[in-house]
């Protein structure tokens, strides 16, 4: 349980430093910036929310499978690019 307390110590740390730099920019730097994959900010973040929820939902999920290694791909089971550039457009 140490561990898992001092990660969420970490966590909230991140957040505290991360979330009034990402308050601060304006919309046109949120939306307007796109990297080599051709995603803004806003979808960014928007994807490792995403990611970060289906990786819980697979994590409790992992224990009552038969095996660890045997676990739905969600990437495979839809369009993760066009729910990324639609829902954070």
């Amino acid at each position: 349980m140490k561990e898992f307390h001092e990660n969420n110590q970490e966590l909230l740390a991140l957040i505290e430093l991360w979330a009034p730099r990402l308050y601060a920019l304006s919309e046109n730097d949120v939306v307007g910036q796109h990297n080599s994959q051709n995603r803004n900010i806003k979808q960014i973040v928007g994807h490792v929310i995403d990611s970060a929820s289906n990786n819980t939902h697979r994590i409790v999920h992992l224990q009552y499978q038969p095996s660890p290694f045997e676990f739905p791909n969600y990437a495979s089971l839809g369009n993760n690019d066009h729910i990324i550039e639609t829902l954070y457009e």
